[in-house]
């Protein structure tokens, strides 16, 4: 599902599509502050999102076959609740 496909989405709830859109890009403005400060977000029924760090690794350039340090990094992961697990894969 793309951007404008979930402005639409908001915006068939009597909402218009400017105000839609603000909507959205809040949520989404919201969203990024609250990942960068390292805080989770819950979305209860639906799963948390959380900062991880990936600790610095070795590896190897596909290119040249050089050996090289992967430095630390951070990702977002994405924990699914069981309550839409379940959901999704149709278990009572």
């Amino acid at each position: 599902m793309y951007k404008r496909e979930i402005v639409r989405e908001i915006a068939s709830h009597g909402i218009n599509l400017d105000k839609s859109a603000e909507i959205y890009e809040s949520i989404i403005n919201l969203f990024k502050t609250a990942l960068k400060e390292n805080d989770s977000i819950t979305l209860q029924g639906f799963g948390t999102l959380s900062v991880i760090t990936l600790k610095p690794r070795n590896g190897v350039n596909p290119s040249s076959g050089a050996k090289m340090q992967i430095p630390e990094s951070k990702k977002v992961k994405f924990q699914m609740s069981r309550k839409y697990k379940k959901e999704l894969n149709n278990i009572s």
